[in-house]
């Protein structure tokens, strides 16, 4: 399959993907090995930064490719990750792909890179509000644009966003997945990656391919494929989106889409900490501090994951929900953990609450505009 998400995704997007030379390949790999990333590295975010050398090949060998897709200063963020890999983490070399806001012509460049999909542009409140559009018809950047011919195609089957949950991106992913499946490049599936996280996919372009999170917060996976959707000028209700979200050391076979939790995670069901589920007034809230300086994990969560989390974590409650901070109309995002194979899984922090490694998978979320 061809990508729709072409070089508007790739111009308004920054997804920084970590392309690891094939001749390098751990053995008995059966593709080659990409990283996604969601943006924001610390240069001391070893686990990030260590394992992309790792699998490149090695201290002094590792030959990376990096491709920087929405860097507004293409040569500074070029220059930082080159010092970053060559100077800190000893990388043989880094070569910055020349696919980024300045040089969209060059998705097209067959020795640059085939073909990437990412996303684009628009708040989750704008994109539920007024939907999207062709990049090629509409190009203010306050909509959620796309490009129909498709993207760079590095990864198959899905769409790619980042600074995800830190910036509130979950309606805009799920309003683009729903109002573009049906094109030729369409897809019913996207991922989006936090900042300061990483999905690494091994066996690309196999039948076996596997992502793997790493870092510090996780990565939302929206599936599309059985939701309902009704749609009009200033009114738009989407539902039965099944979504997943998966943390440190989890794992999703992204053909068969199976997920695997961590062996360190817990099923949640029949521990929960708490009686009741929160509810928010500013779901995609995107003003969250987060501060992570060296730590396992954020003091803080946006206010989707808080939500979404705190389902799973209640002892009565198995529906929760969040306004949008913004109305005329407001919008509503119901989620219920009701359905089959509704599950939470896990890591408890050594504070109560502050620090536990929370993933789930299949939480059906409905939402709908209040007028």
């Amino acid at each position: 399959m061809e990508w729709f998400c072409h070089y508007l995704l790739v111009l308004l997007l920054t997804v920084n993907g970590f392309l690891i030379d094939e001749k390098f390949q751990l053995k008995n790999r059966l593709g080659r090995t990409l990283v996604l990333g969601g943006g924001i590295y610390d240069d001391n975010n070893t686990e990030i930064y260590g394992t992309i050398v790792r699998l490149a090949g090695g201290v002094n060998h590792a030959k990376l490719g990096i491709v920087l897709a929405a860097s507004g200063d293409f040569n500074a963020t070029c220059t930082f990750y080159v010092n970053v890999f060559l100077d800190m983490y000893h990388a043989h070399s880094v070569y910055c792909i020349p696919i980024n806001v300045n040089t969209t012509s060059a998705n097209s460049d067959p020795h640059v890179i085939e073909r990437i999909k990412q996303q684009t542009a628009g708040s989750s409140y704008n994109a539920l509000q007024f939907g999207t559009y062709d990049g090629s018809v509409v190009s203010d950047r306050d909509y959620q644009l796309y490009d129909k011919e498709g993207g760079v195609g590095l990864l198959d089957g899905f769409i790619i966003d980042a600074h995800f949950s830190d910036r509130g991106r979950e309606g805009r992913l799920i309003r683009l997945l729903s109002d573009t499946r049906h094109l030729h490049h369409g897809t019913d599936w996207g991922f989006g990656i936090d900042e300061d996280t990483a999905l690494v996919i091994t066996n690309v372009g196999t039948e076996n391919e596997k992502a793997e999170v790493i870092g510090y917060k996780g990565v939302f996976f929206a599936d599309v494929s059985q939701s309902n959707i009704t749609a009009k000028y200033n009114s738009y209700s989407i539902g039965n989106v099944m979504v997943h979200y998966l943390t440190h050391g989890d794992s999703l076979f992204l053909k068969n889409k199976t997920i695997i939790f961590s062996s360190t995670k817990s099923l949640m069901s029949g521990f929960e900490r708490n009686s009741r589920a929160r509810t928010s007034k500013d779901i995609f809230n995107s003003n969250i501090t987060i501060s992570h300086s060296n730590e396992p994990l954020p003091v803080h969560y946006p206010e989707f994951v808080k939500v979404a989390n705190s389902l799973f974590d209640s002892k009565l409650d198995n529906v929760s929900y969040g306004d949008t901070y913004e109305h005329n109309p407001t919008f509503r995002v119901f989620m219920s953990r009701s359905g089959a194979g509704a599950k939470g899984y896990t890591e408890r922090g050594q504070e109560f609450q502050t620090n536990d490694i929370t993933s789930y998978k299949n939480l059906q979320v409905n939402i709908t505009s209040l007028g």
